[in-house]
């Protein structure tokens, strides 16, 4: 541990992520080793006070790799100002392929799948702007749905009236029973 201490100490700030991650792993390792030795040596000797010193050893060299860590893992990011850094949502956005949103086509049966669907998705996103997430809804509704909210001018305001309207259309339990019904005897 204190030679590798001394090695980090020479460099002034090594900026190869994979090293310092390495090096991170080897000195706790390390230190979990000696911890159990030093533990081994303190049932022999109860006055042992070595382990203080191996903390400070410990302590000082992780804390040392974790500075030149942090200053690797931000100039391996590109750069952003102050102003425009990503969070840790949108750059999960970023990685992850894009959906394709459900379509309402009227059926009744299929609403509530639909509208759990399209609010996880677009409703509950707070960086959409509520007219985009109209644009979504709308683009989301084939012929039958989409005439139940179609005289209604894309604003936002107007964003939850549609929502109500297509909730109060089709979120009809006698109508979703009787649509469930159907398709059984559709089977027999």
């Amino acid at each position: 541990m204190t030679n590798l201490r001394s090695k980090i100490e020479k460099e002034s700030a090594p900026s190869d992520l994979t090293i310092l991650e390495c090096q991170l792993q080897i000195l706790e390792s390390y230190f979990k080793q000696v911890c159990h030795i030093q533990t081994l040596i303190e049932k022999i000797c109860a006055t042992d006070n070595g382990r203080g010193d191996l903390e400070e050893v410990f302590i000082s060299t992780q804390s040392k790799l974790a500075g030149f860590l942090q200053k690797a893992r931000r100039s391996s990011m590109p750069h952003v100002s102050y102003f425009q850094i990503p969070t840790t949502q949108q750059l999960t956005k970023h990685r992850l392929p894009k959906l394709c949103l459900p379509k309402l086509d009227g059926k009744y049966t299929e609403y509530s799948r639909y509208m759990h669907t399209f609010e996880l998705a677009v409703h509950d996103d707070a960086s959409l702007t509520t007219i985009d997430k109209f644009n979504y809804l709308m683009d989301c509704l084939s012929a039958p749905a989409r005439a139940v909210v179609k005289p209604i001018e894309s604003t936002e305001s107007n964003y939850q009236r549609a929502l109500q309207l297509l909730k109060k259309r089709f979120d009809n339990k006698t109508l979703i029973f009787i649509a469930h019904i159907k398709s059984l005897a559709k089977y027999e």
